[in-house]
């Protein structure tokens, strides 16, 4: 990413895609019909798509001119690194997220967005609620319960046992939050490490506006899998965050107490499937973080169910 934001927009809108063709183009549209007084590029990232996509993509790239630029990568990157290569092309001073099944649905978020950073500059992001779609677009329920935090710290998002933040596709954000990314980013799963990132130099504002959806589709990534993974992606990212010195000397305590939670979890679910090896791999580190004697272990072990 530039460090000098010499650029002619103020708002780079980053776009990543992979096998997006029956969606992509409603993505488009959402952003090229934003109604704002603030100049915007669209950065497209397209992690080596076979359906048609960079074709589409191409279309736009064409009717946008330099509004619009792509990055074609050549082989299947993944998400993480493909969405570090985008942020490394973001010129602009906010940054603004969608994913390429996703749309938004107000014409004018970007604009409130970045009115009120620039408005309260002790945030360095802003999110809002969003609805969950079906595949062909229908209202499934809302991501987070309302009302919404309008307020949330960067311990907020290490103490806060659900999802109290929102939906990437919610998020701008100062650029100059993310313009040199940890080693722990690629590490898990980085919209929560985004989300924690961002926290780092500031606070995030919540807005009680619904503006975009979020799309459940069979190619999805978090809705089609079961809790036990849902779980273990949790414990993945706070692995990650706990694994950078700076922020473990920093939450330690809270970073203990958030995976002992992961993994008492995954403990009852093992449990339930009657799984006596992951049972007892998750409960030994349940009570290693807990800091518990080796005869609260044994009398766990005895109290199992598959004993």
């Amino acid at each position: 990413m530039k460090k000098e934001n010499k650029s002619p927009f103020l708002i780079s809108v980053c776009v990543i895609t992979y096998n997006h063709a029956k969606y992509v183009r409603a993505a488009l549209e959402s952003i090229f019909n934003q109604q704002t007084t603030y100049s915007f590029e669209v950065i497209i990232a397209d992690d080596c798509s076979k359906d048609g996509t960079i074709e589409i993509l191409k279309e736009y790239q064409f009717r946008y001119g330099d509004q619009c630029r792509l990055l074609l990568q050549e082989a299947n990157k993944g998400a993480a690194n493909n969405f570090l290569d985008l942020l490394r092309e973001a010129s602009g001073k906010y940054i603004a997220y969608l994913e390429g099944d996703d749309f938004w649905t107000d014409s004018h978020k970007l604009q409130k967005q970045v009115d009120f950073l620039i408005q309260h500059h002790e945030y360095t992001g802003c999110f809002h609620n969003t609805a969950i779609v079906d595949e062909e677009g229908q209202f499934v329920r809302l991501f987070l319960k309302e009302p919404i935090e309008t307020e949330i710290n960067q311990r907020d998002l290490v103490t806060a046992k659900t999802s109290s933040i929102g939906h990437t596709n919610s998020f701008v954000f100062l650029s100059e939050c993310v313009c040199s990314p940890p080693a722990y980013f690629t590490a898990a799963p980085y919209d929560r490490l985004l989300a924690f990132l961002i926290a780092e130099k500031g606070k995030w504002g919540g807005m009680p506006d619904v503006m975009s959806a979020y799309r459940i589709n069979q190619g999805g990534v978090y809705n089609s899998i079961g809790e036990i993974k849902q779980v273990k992606t949790m414990v993945a990212i706070f692995n990650a965050i706990a694994a950078d010195e700076k922020n473990h000397s920093r939450y330690a305590i809270e970073l203990k107490e958030r995976l002992s939670f992961y993994h008492h979890r995954l403990m009852q679910l093992y449990k339930a499937e009657k799984n006596k090896t992951e049972y007892i791999k998750h409960l030994m580190r349940y009570v290693s973080l807990k800091e518990k004697n080796l005869s609260l272990f044994k009398i766990l072990i005895k109290e199992e169910l598959f004993a």
